[in-house]
């Protein structure tokens, strides 16, 4: 079950910011809303990516928000460490 759990949260991972964009089809929004739910893992990813993201659009202040791509990178390197 683990092991199973642990690929779910890797999907949920690459998820990520698509979902806070609102880019994710309804049955793939409401997979991974259930996951989150019970995946306290899961939860803080999302929680700190929102804080990252928030962050990033505050610093460039009057600029456009982070385009996918920067967001992606900046995931990247968020999971690397």
């Amino acid at each position: 079950m683990v092991s199973r759990q642990r690929g779910h949260c890797r999907q949920v991972e690459k998820q990520i910011t698509a979902y806070l964009e609102g880019a994710l089809s309804s049955a793939d929004r409401r997979s991974f809303e259930a996951h989150c739910l019970t995946c306290s893992s899961c939860q803080d990813v999302l929680a700190e990516t929102r804080v990252l993201l928030g962050a990033l659009g505050r610093a460039r202040g009057s600029q456009a928000a982070p385009s996918a791509g920067d967001r992606d990178s900046l995931l990247h390197l968020f999971r690397e460490h």
